[in-house]
């Protein structure tokens, strides 16, 4: 059996190798240290796991379903698999493979969840998620595979190739987050919600001591255009699966001003706020959903490119 150790190391040395050039930078050990130590922490962690039994109990699951389990491959290869719940829904289980020493592609997927698979039968549960750089289609013939989020990424940098530039529209750093800026914020969201029901498990209301952290911190910014506030956004420091640099927490703009063209613009006005706060050693990423079109042409027109992609996957009957 694999002790966390190895685990660790085999990890740390996977992240290394893609991260490639930033992987001695000081900002990057300190996010993959951190990231590492929760692995372990949910591997041997039984406060862990009994503090999520406790909010996501599940019908035939035991103490143990609820850390990361080891699933061993050939070739002295190992993945590791966790329980994990839709918003912390206890309705919606699904078992993710957060990580593998084999590249998860069309080729080896299946033999991967049939492992898998093993560990957790008592559970009833045919709901995978996986992870993969590459685009997968869902052409195979034992699994039935439908893509959920994409992974975008691109560099922080003073001198871009282009900017896309409007004298209306400004996005200045917020230092302090008032109630007033929160209910707007508040307000707009559950509107948003009410109108696309479908998007509900999909987008989150940032709570407001999360938004203010990021606003002390300098991370947080409110859109404004011909002067009048329309929107927020927030980004947060972060490192996930082998990108490491600013995620973008938030990103909302007022019913009035959706849909008139503004994201790239605003994005490209973001970056250059980054830029100036020094983080042009690092990416800004963010994660979107397969589904969101506009939001996807938008990360490409500021020169950020897909990197990783989460599948759901079943077993075909």
């Amino acid at each position: 059996m694999l002790d966390t150790d190895t685990i660790y190391t085999t990890a740390r040395k996977r992240y290394v190798a893609e991260m490639g050039a930033h992987f001695d930078n000081a900002k990057f050990e300190e996010a993959i240290v951190r990231y590492l130590d929760d692995i372990k922490l949910r591997y041997s962690g039984a406060k862990f796991a009994k503090n999520f039994q406790k909010i996501c109990p599940l019908g035939n699951a035991v103490l143990e379903d609820y850390n990361i389990k080891i699933i061993e491959l050939p070739n002295d290869g190992f993945a590791l698999s966790s329980l994990r719940f839709i918003s912390l829904n206890p309705d919606e289980p699904f078992i993710m493979i957060e990580f593998s020493t084999s590249e998860l592609d069309d080729k080896n997927i299946l033999p991967i969840l049939e492992l898998t698979k093993k560990h957790y039968t008592h559970l009833n549960l045919d709901r995978y998620s996986f992870f993969s750089k590459k685009d997968i289609s869902n052409s195979h013939n034992h699994l039935t595979i439908t893509k959920d989020k994409i992974w975008v990424k691109g560099p922080i940098s003073k001198e871009r190739i282009f900017k896309f530039d409007h004298e209306n529209i400004e996005v200045i750093p917020i230092h302090s987050l008032t109630d007033v800026q929160y209910n707007i914020y508040k307000d707009e969201f559950n509107g948003y919600i009410y109108d696309n029901p479908h998007l509900k498990a999909e987008l989150r209301l940032e709570k407001q001591d999360y938004l203010a952290r990021l606003a002390s911190c300098g991370f947080l910014f409110e859109v404004l255009i011909s002067g009048e506030y329309a929107g927020v956004l927030a980004v947060d420091k972060g490192f996930e699966y082998s990108c490491y640099g600013l995620k973008i927490a938030e990103e909302f703009l007022l019913k009035k001003y959706r849909g008139n063209g503004y994201g790239k613009i605003i994005q490209s006005k973001l970056i250059d706020q980054l830029a100036i706060l020094g983080w042009t050693d690092s990416y800004l990423y963010g994660t979107i959903s397969s589904k969101n079109i506009p939001s996807l042409k938008t990360a490409r027109a500021n020169l950020r490119k897909p990197f990783l992609y989460s599948y759901f996957a079943s077993f075909n009957k």
